[in-house]
């Protein structure tokens, strides 16, 4: 193995078959060491020997190490030969577990590197493993696939290691460290002994570390606070404490003691600093402790602890009432609303958070639901007590309707809301009682007479003696007094509250009369009261009367636009004109609109008042009307268009305008008009210079009715719909437009196809790739180059773009263009991302092809699906017979081996194959090109292994004879003769051949083997090669 160090970026050879590398806190050390562990086996004289080691890597200066350890591997008899192939440390109980090839498994501790446990976890070789960190285990890889997971049992290890092992201090200390079950008994056992040996720090660190917190006890922090404190020494509970806070979270018994020791000593930032560091487990009991020193921390602490009515009431001295509701909707809590009324009472007896409260109680109590009727009940005894006005709001509102009635009553009765009162009894006694204080009740006035005179003294009486209330109460509701006689009085009488003579006036149609008086008498807001609330349709009629007063224009143009739309038009209309005034209301056609669009139109056009039209038209958004102004027949439409392009439209502040103004020029069908428009209000500054709908109008208008304008605009405006005017862009077949559209909105993906697929630049298209250098722009690049029959250039752009997806294609088209070299660099990229047998084939072919046969051999060697067999053949029917040498041998396919390295002239080679195959086809195939290469002792080695079958010894000898190999092949018969199966066809055909070739040996081979000849096939042999005579 080998050993490489990052910081100091040098490697370091470790004889080795297993490592693995953990973290490990050295005590009174504050940071994690880095620890390596490997198991070695070697051979020294003759001696095995087999080695756990643990060590430090880059010891950390000045601070404490880790010891070296090492341990002993023993092997079993049976297993002698085995070794390590894996280890995996366990982070959860710092185990180390040592996996052998053998499928033997050694778990040591990590820190002592004490043996724990040995066993066999499979039959099988294991060849793979994986840390299973989430139940501190590995899983591992059989032979036969099975998916192996091995871990410690968390309930028996303490009593094996304690029991069988009786390694007391390893039981403990993995008790500790993977707060495992087992060690009750000795953690206690051990604790105590560190006590009475006044141990307190090291009792502090195992009672922190205990298993399953066993000694994390209000026992244990009791224990602590017993013990004397020594002068000058930190008490022991305080090194408990503080040795717990180092460890983690401190549990809520601990947390309430050491606050409490906090708060006692007057420390509250150490408490704000443990919770915001989360070493404190929250509780009620500790929010209390706090509240005695800190309300918003002991907020907090509540909070966090969910102690929901605690929060509730702490908002509620906060005056957060507010947040209360909030609160109690998130955590789905009801609050004691009556308790918490007279909490905030009593905390402040000055009342000044009734108010507060009654705000907040309201918010509560507004769904009127019958539970809360005693709580409604009480927020209006609390206000009719202390603020009845305010009591009086909500019973105007009528918010409450389950509420003590009768209680309230009294109440309303003492606080002198003697109405209310009334409303809420029932009982005859007590509405007799309330209703004789009339003094204190709205009177009312009884009409007794219907005599005009007595009306009319009445209102005298009254103005004279200064109840004007009452004069404007009686001329408002009487019918019987002389409307002219008394508003000649009250002219004279000079009132300055002038609602009596308006009542008079209004009622009885003397509106001129009253008007000139006002306006005499400077008395102007009476004017605007009267117009404004009493009777707007008799603004034209006070209109008239100013103009004849000669009243200033200004006031009466403000007159008219504060009634606005109540405003009757035609009667002002026609009193202006009488007057020879209309030019008064140029600047209040706008409020006018719809109700005299014609008598407008023809005015304005009569007096040149194009700009006035253009505004009325624009702020009247009516199609009619559009349709009407821009009609071909106007005479007068082109020069109100110019006022709705120079004027109208560039003023307008109201979308809504600017889009009814808009679809008018769309429904006349005036393109360049629309154009000249949206150009005024969209390029030249305007409200709308921004708006997206126009921008998108603008630019789709100029695409149907004057595309040399389109990408100016394109380069103008900024805040269309890029993708949707891209799109009809390419559909008017403006291409460089739709590609400046896309590229400024990045759709690259759009912009590259136009350039690929409508302008039909593959250069440009690379080119803008290399710009804006995107995956999905490459790809479109790559498939359009592919389709052109750039090949190269198109895997090149396939690997840009990291794009698999279209590798058969690439596959296909690479083979065509036999450009190789690049297939294998786009493969190699496809591997990455995918497993697809086609993919790991074609790299071998396309490796074989440029003939890199390092690569086929690194490459089969790796993991990887391709289909070797198929492969193999491929390349053995192209030719490429040293690639398919390689896959046959990998694939043991020795027949098909045999035949490549007869191809290659290898024959020695091709016999050792011939050998491992043992097929009688395989052995005449070498065989016989051993003899065309006249390699006859290699030729041999075959035939002697084809004549023993009977039925290929004579095509064997057939074909050496048909070479004229007579001598050979004499050898070869001879030297079967030895063969343990050798056959009568040998000894026979040896015979023959000797009667053919060597007669001097025939007679010698025949008193030989007699026994085993063929006599009557020799005879004949013999007869044909005229040797039957002997």
């Amino acid at each position: 193995m080998q050993l490489f160090s990052v910081d100091q970026q040098r490697s370091q050879a470790l004889e080795a078959h297993a490592a693995s590398f953990a973290s490990f806190r050295v005590p009174g050390n504050d940071k994690d060491s880095i620890l390596i562990s490997f198991a070695t086996k070697t051979s020294n004289a003759g001696q095995i020997t087999s080695k756990l080691h643990v060590i430090e890597l880059g010891a950390q200066p000045g601070k404490p190490s880790f010891t070296k350890k090492q341990a002993d591997l023993f092997f079993p008899p049976d297993f002698a030969d085995d070794f390590p192939v894996a280890m995996q440390i366990s982070h959860k109980y710092s185990l180390i577990y040592v996996i052998t090839k053998l499928g033997l498994l050694f778990v040591y501790d990590l820190e002592t590197a004490t043996a724990v446990y040995r066993n066999r976890i499979s039959p099988d070789p294991i060849f793979l493993t994986s840390e299973a960190s989430s139940v501190g285990g590995f899983y591992a890889i059989n032979r036969r696939g099975q998916v192996l997971l091995a871990t410690v049992n968390e309930a028996t290890i303490i009593p094996f290691v304690s029991g069988q092992l009786n390694n007391l201090e390893l039981a403990v200390n993995l008790a500790k460290r993977g707060n495992l079950p087992g060690a009750e008994n000795l953690v206690v056992q051990r604790f105590q002994e560190l006590f009475a040996q006044t141990k307190y720090k090291e009792a502090a660190e195992l009672a922190a570390e205990s298993p399953q917190g066993i000694l994390r006890t209000p026992d244990t922090v009791a224990k602590f606070q017993s013990v004397p404190v020594q002068a000058g020494q930190t008490p022991p509970l305080l090194q408990y404490f503080g040795t717990l806070l180092t460890k983690g979270k401190l549990n809520a018994f601990e947390s309430l003691e050491l606050s409490r020791l906090v708060v006692n000593q007057n420390k509250k930032n150490l408490l704000e600093n443990w919770l915001a560091e989360d070493k404190l487990e929250c509780s009620e009991e500790l929010g209390d402790l706090v509240k005695t020193v800190d309300n918003d921390l002991a907020l907090k602490i509540y909070i966090k602890a969910r102690a929901t009515p605690k929060v509730v009431a702490a908002f509620a001295e906060r005056r957060e009432f507010d947040k209360i509701l909030i609160y109690s909707k998130q955590v789905g809590y009801t609050p004691d609303y009556l308790f918490l009324l007279q909490t905030i009472l009593r905390a402040d007896p000055q009342r000044n958070l009734i108010r507060e409260a009654t705000a907040f109680l309201l918010d509560v109590l507004k769904p009127n639901l019958p539970e809360h009727g005693f709580l409604q009940t009480k927020v209006l005894e609390i206000n009719l007590v202390t603020f009845p006005n305010v009591a009086d709001a909500i019973l105007a509102n009528g918010m409450f309707s389950h509420y003590d009635r009768p209680r309230i009553a009294q109440l309303c009765e003492k606080a002198g809301l003697y109405v209310r009162a009334l409303q809420h009894y029932s009982e005859l006694p007590d509405i007799k009682r309330v209703i004789v204080n009339t003094h204190a009740i709205e009177p009312q006035v009884t009409k007794s007479s219907e005599d005009p005179e007595i009306h009319f003294k009445y209102i005298e009486a009254a103005a004279k003696t200064g109840q004007i209330k009452e004069v404007e109460r009686v001329t408002r509701e009487s019918d019987f007094y002389n409307p002219e006689k008394t508003k000649n009085f009250l002219m004279e009488a000079k009132l300055p509250d002038a609602r009596p003579l308006i009542n008079v006036c209004d009622r009885f149609g003397f509106v001129p009369d009253l008007t000139h008086y006002l306006y005499s008498n400077n008395m102007l807001r009476y004017i605007e009261g009267y117009v404004q609330k009493v009777n707007p349709g008799n603004a034209p009629l006070v209109v008239g009367q100013l103009l004849d007063d000669e009243c200033p224009e200004d006031f009466i143009k403000g007159l008219i636009l504060s009634v606005r739309s109540l405003l009757p038009v035609e009667p002002l209309v026609a009193e202006c004109e009488k007057r020879n005034r209309l030019r008064l209301l140029t600047h209040f056609w706008s409020i006018l609109r719809g109700q005299c669009d014609d008598e407008l139109i023809n005015v304005t056009n009569k007096n040149s008042l194009f700009k006035l039209q253009a505004r009325y038209v624009v702020e009247r958004m009516d199609g009619d009307l559009w349709a009407k102004v821009l009609d071909p027949e106007n005479e007068f439409r082109r020069l109100l268009i110019d006022q709705v392009v120079s004027t109208a439209l560039p003023e307008s502040k109201s979308p809504e305008q600017v889009s009814a103004a808009v679809k008018a020029f769309m429904t006349a069908d005036l393109p360049h008009e629309l154009i000249e428009l949206l150009e005024k209000i969209v390029l030249q500054n305007s409200a709308f210079s921004g708006n997206f709908n126009l921008q998108n109008l603008l630019i789709l208008t100029a695409i149907k009715a004057d595309p040399s304008r389109v990408m100016d605009y394109i380069n103008r405006l900024d805040n269309f719909d890029g993708p949707a005017v891209g799109e009809v862009a390419v559909e008017a077949q403006l291409y460089e437009e739709a590609f400046a559209i896309f590229k400024k909105f990045n759709l690259n993906v759009q912009a590259v196809n136009v350039l690929l697929d409508n302008i039909r630049d593959i250069n440009r298209a690379v080119e803008f790739a290399f710009r804006v250098e995107e995956d999905a722009v490459w790809s479109q690049v790559a498939k359009a180059q592919l389709r052109e029959g750039l090949v190269s250039d198109a895997i090149e752009s396939f690997i840009r773009a990291d794009d698999t997806t279209q590798f058969l294609e690439v596959i296909r088209a690479a083979e065509d263009a036999d450009v190789y070299h690049d297939l294998v660099k786009y493969l190699l990229m496809v591997r990455q991302k995918t497993k697809e047998p086609k993919v790991d084939s074609e790299l071998i072919y396309a490796y074989a092809k440029i003939d890199r046969l390092g690569e086929i051999e690194e490459f089969i060697l790796m993991p990887n699906v391709a289909n070797l067999p198929n492969v193999g053949d491929r390349l053995y029917d192209e030719a490429l017979y040293e690639a398919a040498k390689i896959i046959f041998a990998f694939i043991s396919n020795w027949g098909k081996l045999a035949s490549t390295l007869v191809k290659l002239n290898q024959f020695q080679g091709a016999v050792d194959a011939a050998r491992k195959a043992n097929s009688a086809k395989t052995w005449k195939e070498v065989c016989f090109a051993c003899v065309d290469a006249e390699e006859f002792r290699l030729a041999q080695i075959c035939g002697l292994n084809i004549i023993v079958q009977v039925d290929d010894l004579e095509e064997v000898s057939q074909y050496y004879q048909d070479r004229g190999c007579f001598n050979e092949l004499i050898s070869l018969m001879e030297s079967g003769l030895g063969l343990e199966r050798a056959h009568m066809g040998i000894f026979t055909e040896l015979g023959v051949l000797y009667a053919r070739y060597r007669h001097e040996k025939l007679m010698e081979h025949i008193k030989l083997f007699s026994t085993r000849l063929n006599i009557p096939k020799l005879i004949r042999a013999c007869d044909d090669n005229s040797t039957g005579k002997n």
